[in-house]
């Protein structure tokens, strides 16, 4: 008897495990805590690939955890599917499988990798069976592919490396295609509660939120975290009927290098800026940026010429997709001169329509943050060392209104600036004190950078070696 009262209890502790959920309430404020109301979220899981939005007036989203087995067997169970598209990735065109169990009202969109929605096909009333979709777009990066009917939904995960000429999704049936219809995003989307796609305890997700000023769709900051218990997600916005600054860059919420790696934007001022430290192994022409096969301390380590290299922060791997890689001079250049200039006119290691700031766009930024007073800490306008700091990865630090205090009350400005420290003859220093970032200039053969201290209320600019591995922030141009 005790035996099988056990078995029982066991048997009951693996379904409580197993059916745990966590349940994700957002809301959202501007940077003086006004309450700002939500048009949509977007949630992605970045650890299972998956993505989807909830609309107004539903804030809530519930997450099945599962061990992998249980999510497939949901989503089996929920029917409709979309198949993974082929080619993927693909250039401009590309085609997936729609399965239907039953005839519906069917909503396919095609969102990029912030949320926002590239194109909606809408179809009133499609019949149960099997559907071709064929889905062209016109630019490069990462996108999802939703199809919803009868409050389910489906979702996969494509790579586009072309122009297709327009953003456009079809069935690929004539007849079907006349009886097409245009359905907006709140209209179409059943309200959502429970997430049907896979979730396990450690997943990393990311969210976005929505509102919409003036008639303008703006962008909150993104939140990415690993949530394993319930809880409220706050999500920042800087809401001005005038300004931008803070929010991804208008008509280019990301950007994709020639690795497929996708980068967050952020606008500032009349600047352009990346949001994450650059992480390509590659030229925008194809070539290699070698990792330095010999990082230690060499003879003419001031040498102004050095081999273009690249290095991982704190000699770690494991850090780049937060930190970005370090890049020396001559990888940073990509064979151009020195410039001051504004634009820098230097592509150097960035994507196409990108380029390596020069010492003056740096310090136009910081002139653009200095001005406003959501980005001041106290009542120095020198102390915007915090507002371009991420809210997270700094050693602490005591002092009011330095980086390494209070990091939750961080990156005002969306800059979300990481600190990797830096590579200098032979040694990896300063990670998770120093972020140092590298400009187009140079004084005396030495590179300038604008620095972040995690000890420091402002903005620094230093001199490095061109040996030196600094990380890299881009600008569109």
């Amino acid at each position: 008897m005790k035996r099988i009262l056990l078995i029982a209890f066991l048997v009951l502790l693996c379904l409580q495990i197993f059916a745990q959920t966590v349940t994700l309430t957002f809301t959202a404020s501007d940077t003086n805590d006004h309450y700002v109301q939500l048009d949509r979220v977007v949630v992605n899981n970045i650890t299972e690939g998956w993505q989807e939005t909830i609309y107004w007036p539903d804030t809530v989203l519930t997450l099945q955890a599962g061990s992998g087995i249980g999510a497939v067997e949901t989503r089996e169970h929920a029917s409709l599917q979309l198949s993974q598209n082929t080619p993927n990735p693909f250039h401009g065109t590309t085609f997936a499988t729609l399965m239907l169990p039953e005839s519906g009202d069917v909503l396919v969109e095609t969102t990029d990798i912030g949320g926002r929605v590239v194109e909606t096909y809408g179809r009133a009333s499609l019949q149960e069976g099997t559907h071709q979709l064929r889905v062209t777009l016109s630019t490069a990066g990462v996108y999802f592919l939703t199809a919803r009917m009868n409050g389910q939904s489906s979702s996969i995960k494509m790579v586009n490396q072309g122009d297709g000429g327009k953003d456009e999704v079809v069935i690929t049936s004539d007849e079907e295609r006349q009886h097409s219809v245009s359905v907006s995003p709140k209209q179409g989307s059943a309200v959502k509660g429970i997430s049907v796609n896979p979730f396990h305890l450690g997943d990393q997700m990311m969210y976005v939120g929505y509102t919409t000023v003036n008639g303008e769709e703006l962008g909150s900051f993104s939140v990415e975290q690993v949530p394993e218990v319930s809880q409220t997600v706050m999500l920042r916005f800087v809401v001005s009927p005038t300004t931008t600054d803070g929010q991804p860059c208008p008509g280019a919420p990301t950007v994709t290098d020639i690795d497929g790696n996708v980068y967050n934007t952020v606008q500032l001022g009349n600047q352009c800026w990346m949001r994450e430290n650059l992480r390509t192994t590659r030229f925008a022409n194809g070539d290699s940026i070698l990792i330095d096969p010999n990082p230690v301390p060499i003879y003419g380590w001031e040498d102004t010429n050095p081999n273009p290299y690249r290095y991982t922060p704190n000699n770690d791997s494991s850090v780049v997709s937060v930190y970005g890689y370090l890049y020396n001079w001559s990888a940073l250049m990509c064979g151009d001169s020195c410039s001051y200039a504004v634009p820098s006119g230097v592509q150097g290691i960035c994507p196409d329509g990108w380029h390596v700031p020069s010492f003056y766009e740096w310090e136009e930024l910081r002139i653009c943050v200095t001005e406003q007073n959501a980005f001041i800490c106290g009542d120095t306008n020198i102390n915007v060392g915090k507002s371009l700091a991420a809210a997270d990865y700094w050693d602490l630090c005591e002092e009011a209104c330095c980086v390494g205090n209070n990091q939750s009350s961080n990156n005002a400005t969306g800059f979300s600036a990481c600190p990797a420290g830096i590579y200098h003859n032979g040694t990896w220093s300063e990670f998770g004190q120093h972020a140092c970032f590298a400009s187009t200039s140079d004084r005396w053969d030495w590179i300038m950078s604008y620095d972040l201290y995690y000890d420091k209320v402002y903005v620094r600019v230093f001199l490095h070696p061109k040996n030196d591995g600094l990380s890299v922030r881009c600008i569109r141009d």
